[in-house]
């Protein structure tokens, strides 16, 4: 052993599968959370007590790697020799038998050698350590855990060999093997707690996809280093060099973040934007649903997406302190699996298309130098993201964004205290479809207009605050037991189906069953909006934008919304809408009776909302965003200039 240096060998039967995996995860580990003067003197073995010298990793070994970050493609089996042994510092086996046998071989490497859950168990017992300051700080540390070994309790020793068995048994292996070896570097390298966590989430998750063909995914070099160290970016470019001046030269590559793929505003939003050809080069990566790509399924074919990582459930800012728990596990998991990503580490910009995409793209974003952009679609309190989700954007999210697009004004003077000094923040309303100059709604001079109101319409998912029991109620009064129609269009995404069954109760209980129609999702909302008279947003709490709102303006439709939120800066009340006081049934039932009453206020709102200034159709937001993630690149770049000047 060398004063100097410090050895880590990790042994199994074949050093193709576990002691592979494991040393080139402690290898990668080491590169990133151990001091330089420490990790220049860190080397990382492996060998097989019976290898097939030379075989590299196995596949679906060697897929696990690689999406955890670690570089497998120069792995090489090597037979275990006693010398190997004896150069060791710490020794890492596989199996209590794979101790035994190389115990039998060196007897002296007793306080040196356990199996890695072994060692993963004692270190998870230690007190929380720094990232050691010397090799000799490195030597103490496998002595502490050599000391405690007698203490600890006696668990599950063994890896399972998966060599020859399903895809099933490398999933076990992960589960077993890698947050063990988490474990064992927080004890020796610093690796912080947070990120064990990820780990431990992302390995129980074990969503690793073993494509029969992996060419794809293991051509290219997968090397990383999120801290930025030794002189290397996480891109792998030479400290110094201009990723504007880079970029310059070609579209921006974009990486797209988005937690789920259940249709929603976010995600229609990104899925227009994606599909007007934008000026960029766009890549969407997202985390798994039952979903699959879900809305996502209409991406062009230009633009690739990726599904990896762990699922983000619905919910979790509305559960109690366990769910927030189990929430933020995820998020830390999926933040290792987006950093992880190879088109995380290609990316000239990260643009995180929701709050808890915003969550974890900024945690991975953290040691990077890629910039981050961060869409705001909620008003930034507690009310709206719940109160763990608040907490992260305030405290995680705006903290870390180079620029941020807000949704509406309100919503961008909700985030602006929490911004750094001079990040770039701007409003730009969300590609909502509307075709600018093509109203479907009548006309003054329509003779359309002379009848009383035949279907009154809300185009919003199905959700207790989007308000379609006040709705319910205010149409009941206004025309029950008429020739008239209400339409409520879309699903009833994120658990909300109990939701829905009580809109139905309730249309029966009001005796207006027969009159309302529950459209669940509709793809031409064209064809839709120029069947109704009046269009209605009625949300309980303030809309940061209101899509919907927008659509109906440009559908040039006589609206009704309530006076708080987004709407009010779009709809000037008797101008170009009807504002009414929010939760208000008998507001929202008055502005219906005098719409029903008034067929040529009906014409003259619609002909005045389909006028209304700022309106933008989707090819026009998506260059608004082009010309806003250049500008970021740009001031980054800048900055970062001026810094090194």
């Amino acid at each position: 052993m060398s004063p100097d240096a410090f050895t880590v060998l990790v042994v199994c039967t074949g050093n193709v599968n576990r002691s592979a995996l494991g040393a080139t995860l402690l290898e990668r580990w080491a590169e990133w959370y151990l001091p330089e003067p420490v990790a220049a003197g860190m080397r990382v073995t492996s060998a097989g007590l019976g290898a097939p010298v030379g075989t590299p990793m196995g596949r679906r070994a060697r897929m696990i790697a690689e999406a955890l970050g670690a570089d497998a493609s120069v792995h090489r089996a090597v037979q275990l020799t006693e010398q190997a042994i004896r150069d060791a510092d710490l020794v890492l086996v596989a199996s209590a038998r794979q101790r035994d046998d190389v115990l039998g071989q060196v007897p002296g490497a007793l306080h040196t050698t356990f199996t890695i859950r072994e060692a993963g168990r004692i270190a998870a017992s230690l007190p929380d350590l720094p990232a050691p300051d010397s090799v000799a700080a490195l030597r103490k540390r496998v002595e502490a855990i050599a000391q405690n070994r007698a203490s600890n309790e006696k668990g599950d020793e063994d890896i399972i060999d998966p060599q020859g068995k399903d895809d099933e048994a490398y999933r076990l292996m992960a589960r077993q093997e890698v947050p063990a070896l988490a474990r064992i570097a927080h004890t020796l390298f610093g690796m912080p707690q947070g990120e064990v966590l990820a780990y431990d989430a992302v390995a129980e998750a074990a969503a690793f996809a073993f494509a029969k063909d992996a060419a794809s995914d293991s051509s290219t070099d997968t090397r990383t280093r999120p801290r930025g160290r030794r002189g290397v970016t996480a891109l792998g470019r030479p400290r110094g060099t201009d990723r504007e001046s880079a970029s310059s030269r070609r579209a921006l590559r974009v990486l797209h973040l988005d937690h789920t793929s259940v249709p929603g505003g976010a995600e229609f939003a990104l899925l227009r934007m994606l599909q007007a050809e934008p000026a960029w080069s766009p890549f969407l990566l997202l985390a798994p649903s039952s979903e699959g790509l879900g809305v996502y399924a209409d991406l062009p074919d230009r633009v690739p997406s990726r599904i990896a990582g762990v699922r983000q459930p619905a919910g979790v800012s509305a559960g109690g302190a366990r769910a927030a728990l189990a929430g933020g596990a995820r998020v830390l998991a999926q933040a290792v699996a987006t950093r992880c990503a190879r088109v995380f580490r290609g990316a000239d910009l990260v643009d995180a298309n929701t709050a808890r995409s915003a969550a974890y793209g900024a945690l991975a974003a953290r040691w990077s130098r890629t910039p981050f952009v961060v869409h705001l679609r909620d008003v930034v309190d507690p009310d709206a993201l719940g109160r763990s989700g608040h907490a992260l954007m305030v405290r995680v999210v705006l903290p870390r964004a180079d620029g941020v697009i807000a949704n509406s004004r309100g919503t961008l003077e909700s985030a602006r205290a929490h911004l750094r000094p001079g990040v770039l923040a701007e409003v730009i309303p969300s590609a909502s479809g509307v075709r600018v100059g093509a109203a479907v709604g009548p006309t003054p001079s329509d003779d359309s207009n002379d009848g009383p109101v035949r279907t009154v319409g809300m185009l919003a998912r199905i959700d207790p605050w989007k308000g379609q029991h006040l709705l319910l109620k205010a149409f009941a009064r206004v025309y029950g037991r008429r020739e008239v129609r209400l339409q409520l269009a879309g699903d009833a995404p994120f658990g909300h189906e109990r939701h829905l069954a009580e809109l139905r109760r309730r249309a029966e209980a009001l005796g207006v069953a027969g009159q309302v129609d529950f459209l669940g999702h509709v793809s031409d909302i064209d064809a839709l909006l120029a069947r109704w008279d009046v269009a209605v947003q009625a949300s309980t709490r303030p809309e940061p934008l209101g899509q919907n709102v927008l659509q109906y303006l440009a559908a040039g439709l006589a609206v009704v919304a309530a006076d708080e939120g987004g709407p009010t800066e779009w709809i000037a009340d008797g101008v170009n809408g009807l504002l009414v006081p929010p939760r208000d049934v008998d507001a929202l039932a008055s502005a219906l009776t005098r719409l029903d009453t008034d067929a040529a206020l009906r014409a003259r709102l619609g002909a005045a909302a389909a006028a209304t200034p700022g309106l933008l159709d989707d090819a026009a937001v998506t260059r608004a965003h082009a010309a806003f993630y250049e500008r970021v690149v740009r001031l980054v770049a800048e900055r970062r200039r001026s810094v090194v000047e």
